[in-house]
Order: structure tokens, then C-alpha cells, then sequence
């Protein structure tokens, strides 16, 4: 879909500005999901002449996992945080490829301004997909 789907709607719409909403995975792409991104940033910038390209991480209000990483990096925020800056950056007619976030923390950091009790995990609990621990 990350692939296929943006060729698919950048063939669909030459004439118009495209935005397209990638992840900070691309820094350093580790698995499947950050390689398809990529490639689809890349399809784009390739395929289209008027584009914007954000990169940003945003989550749902409140944190929705029982756990947070303590060892993950991120610079996303929420997404009642994330949209209002990605509608700004669309609006200002921003071009090419920008980052949109809020500062660097540790997963815990932010699951905690929602989820102050939340307990601790490591990426390296995850053993059934390869996740980055830091994207800068």
C-alpha cells in the first residue's frame, strides 16, 4: 500500500500538489514498514513535480499501549498536537521534505504526559518485528 498506492495516486494527480505523510522510520529504516516508506518518499520526489513530503510520528490521546519504550527516541507527539502543524506547514505551501515534530523524547516521556503511571519496556522486549531505537 506505502508503495503501490502512492505510485497509484501520484499517476492519478500530476497537476496538484502532493502531500505525502511519511515517518521519521526513514532516518534509519530497520523493517518492512520503514523501507516501504522510503521508498514511497521516493516515488513521490521521482514521479511528481509539486510535492511535500512530512515526516513526523503522531499517536492517539491517550497513549494506547500498556507499556512505552525507554529506549526509543522520537521527536512525534499526538496527534491533537501533530495535525495542527501538519495543516500549517500545508497551508504556508511548504515544499519538499519536512520534519514535523516536537522536540526529542523517549516514548516513556510522552506516554507519560498522558499515562503517568504507565509501566517501563524496552524495544528489545519486541522480538517478532525490528524496531529502531533511535530515528535521528
Amino acid at each position: 500500500v506505502n508503495v503501490t498506492g502512492t505510485y497509484n495516486l501520484v499517476k492519478a494527480f500530476p497537476k496538484v500538489k502532493f502531500v505525502y505523510i511519511s515517518t521519521e522510520y526513514v532516518y534509519k529504516p530497520v523493517n518492512l514498514y520503514s523501507w516501504t516508506k522510503l521508498w514511497a518518499e521516493n516515488v513521490v520526489k521521482n514521479l511528481h513535480s509539486n510535492y511535500l513530503i512530512i515526516r513526523t510520528l503522531f499517536k492517539p490521546t491517550p497513549w494506547p499501549y500498556d507499556t512505552a519504550f525507554s529506549d526509543q527516541y522520537t521527536t512525534g507527539d499526538y496527534v491533537d498536537v501533530i495535525a495542527p502543524k501538519i495543516a500549517a506547514a500545508i497551508l504556508a505551501d511548504e515544499k519538499g521534505i519536512i520534519d514535523i515534530g516536537t522536540g526529542r523524547k523517549t516514548m516513556l516521556e510522552l506516554a507519560k504526559r498522558t499515562k503517568p503511571n504507565i509501566p517501563i519496556s524496552s524495544v528489545d522486549d519486541i522480538k517478532n518485528v525490528k524496531l529502531p531505537k533511535d530515528y535521528q
